[in-house]
């Protein structure tokens, strides 16, 4: 490995007027807060004279030296790169409006490079999610600020605009430390297999690097020490794919769904990418040579990982817990599959991210089965997306499609409401991705109602649920019995935003003067021991209901029958029952609708 090392200050790192640093599209996007950018400020604002701050190191990859600008890959400290620039930015805002010339022309040349032409390109170039914005940004377009997607640069330009001394004396102080106090090592890299492993190397000794950031180093790393010409081109452009369509989602937590559905297990993020490490060189052709395969053909380190997950199991049924044959079962079905070269195994991963991206965001063909994805995710359904994910590399058509997605939901509604381990579900889910695809709808059938909770502890459990801080669950719940009630088919929709509110019955407060003068005298009205019978039953089922108004209650001696002459207003079957049958609204009452509620919900969410 060839390492050009140098100690240098930013101002000689940026001033090279020939060079231009690009940050690849497979990078991830600036993602810089407000305590990083903070933490910068001060290390660079607290400097003293004969003080200098080191920044860490950049790891460049050069390109082909050519007359004009050269190209620098920015391997390492993208980040960092991109935070300086902004700061750059802020400065010549603040010298702008001293007129400062001198000033304004150097930051000129830490920003902006040129060829031989003489023609002015930016400095930076960042990747395809954020070059448009930071082209704003760099253009001092202020009008079009609210056109920029990536909040991290707009917080970033305006927490150092408004940090920024406007004092020209403390202002040249700040610029002088930025620019010659801060030092970084830069270290250029002629190879791209050599970049790659040595970002690893800087980085991976702590808890600093995601397991995307390792992965994505990895396998670029792999597929530039054994190109043919063509691998490291197709990998770089499926990992910027990838990036593409997660904008906005965890990688690291499509790695471990996408994983944990290969492995049919349960993989614990602190193991993704030793995982996918292992997944690689036993999946991957031409592996056998390399000197890490003898490490990653053992399995030494599977031991740790099967008390992992018998620790969070506790008392589980042994059916779920991981004997000491799996791990090695496990390792021979991956490498029995017929092994593929790294361009597939790249592109395997494009296609499972677009994939992912698509249950996530709700965004296929067929407003079905997007509505059915909606509907999983009020529940809060992310554990199944593993088997979501390879049910939809599948191809299955929308109708099996939608019958399963129903059954995940019922199921997930089912064990958070009976209280279940949330951890098993990432046992469970995994396992399914084994499942026949000759009968897939009876075998998944089979295997949920075999873990799920049954219509007695659902309807029990459900009654006595509190909705304190899940209100959204009860609302989604209540939604589904009035179409229910309704007998829904399609035609009726309940608006789920803002104009639809989550009521309580009897008030979330009672015993406050300032409650009895909106809501009456509650306290009163139900009774002895109110206050105790309140704190138990205030958040649950048999207490709500959907209005789409905000209610016009007086103080009253029975404050049910003012909130009834409300409750008949709405056009909700739900508080047409309300009216109807209830006189009175007292604990009896509320437990004798959470009865009829529950079985309601058992009527809907069953398989």
């Amino acid at each position: 490995m060839h390492i050009d090392p140098n100690y240098i200050a930013i101002d000689n790192l940026f001033f090279r007027l020939t060079e231009q640093f690009i940050v690849p599209a497979y990078q991830r996007r600036y993602s810089w807060g407000l305590r990083q950018l903070g933490e910068l400020f001060d290390d660079i604002n607290k400097l003293k004279i004969e003080d200098s701050h080191l920044l860490s190191s950049i790891v460049f990859l050069k390109g082909e030296s050519k007359g004009g600008i050269n190209q620098y890959e920015i391997i390492d400290g993208q980040q960092r790169i991109t935070t300086l620039s902004i700061i750059f930015l802020s400065l010549k805002e603040k010298y702008l409006k001293l007129n400062d010339k001198n000033k304004l022309s150097s930051l000129d040349k830490l920003l902006f490079c040129e060829g031989y032409s003489r023609t002015s390109q930016p400095k930076l170039i960042l990747g395809e999610l954020d070059n448009v914005d930071y082209s704003i940004l760099l253009n001092s377009k202020e009008d079009d600020f609210n056109k920029i997607k990536n909040h991290h640069l707009l917080d970033a330009i305006n927490f150092y605009k408004q940090k920024l001394p406007d004092n020209q004396n403390q202002l040249d102080d700040f610029y002088d430390k930025i620019s010659t106090k801060l030092k970084l090592i830069r270290l250029d890299v002629s190879s791209a297999s050599d970049a790659y492993k040595l970002f690893e190397v800087i980085n991976n000794r702590g808890l600093k690097l995601t397991a995307s950031d390792i992965i994505k180093n990895f396998i670029l790393g792999n597929a530039a020490q054994k190109d043919d010409g063509t691998n490291i081109k197709n990998v770089k452009e499926s990992w910027k794919n990838l990036v593409v369509y997660l904008d906005g989602i965890s990688i690291d937590n499509f790695l471990r769904h996408f994983l944990s559905g290969i492995l049919k297990r349960k993989l614990a993020m602190s193991k993704v990418a030793a995982e996918f490490k292992k997944y690689y060189y036993l999946k991957v052709e031409q592996t056998e040579s390399l000197s890490e395969y003898s490490f990653y053909d053992s399995p030494e380190d599977d031991n740790e990982e099967n008390e992992e997950i018998l620790i969070a199991k506790d008392n589980e049924d042994d059916e779920n817990s991981i004997n000491p044959g799996v791990l090695e079962g496990e390792k021979a079905r991956i490498s029995s599959v017929e092994k593929i070269d790294i361009k597939e195994l790249a592109s395997d991963l494009e296609k499972s991210a677009e994939i992912y991206a698509k249950i996530y965001n709700r965004e296929f063909d067929s407003e079905k089965v997007n509505e059915c994805l909606r509907n999983l995710s009020r529940v809060e359904a992310k554990p199944s997306y593993s088997f979501l994910l390879h049910l939809f590399k599948l191809n299955v058509n929308d109708k099996v499609a939608i019958e399963i997605i129903k059954m995940v939901e019922t199921f997930m509604l089912r064990w958070h409401i009976c209280g279940r381990r949330t951890s098993a579900l990432d046992d469970i889910f995994p396992r399914m991705t084994n499942l026949s695809t000759l009968n897939l709808l009876a075998e998944v059938k089979l295997k949920l109602k075999e873990k799920m909770p049954d219509d007695n502890e659902f309807i029990s459990r459900l009654k006595l649920y509190d909705f304190n801080g899940n209100l959204d669950r009860a609302k989604y719940i209540l939604e589904q019995i009035e179409y229910r009630l309704m007998n829904h088919h399609g035609e009726y929709s309940i608006n789920s935003g803002a104009d639809v509110h989550l009521e309580h019955i009897i008030p979330q407060k009672i015993k406050s003067q300032k409650s009895k003068q909106e809501f009456g005298d509650w306290e009163t009205y139900l009774g002895i021991n109110s206050i105790k019978e309140h704190e138990k039953y205030v958040h649950t089922i048999g207490n709500l209901t959907l209005i789409a108004q905000v209610l016009n209650i007086k103080a009253s001696n029975n404050p049910f029958l003012v909130k009834k002459k409300e409750y008949k207003k709405s056009i909700l079957q739900l508080n047409k029952d309300l009216v109807k049958n209830y006189n009175n609204f007292k604990f009896n009452d509320l437990k004798r609708r959470a009865e009829k509620l529950a079985h309601q919900a058992v009527a809907i969410w069953n398989i």
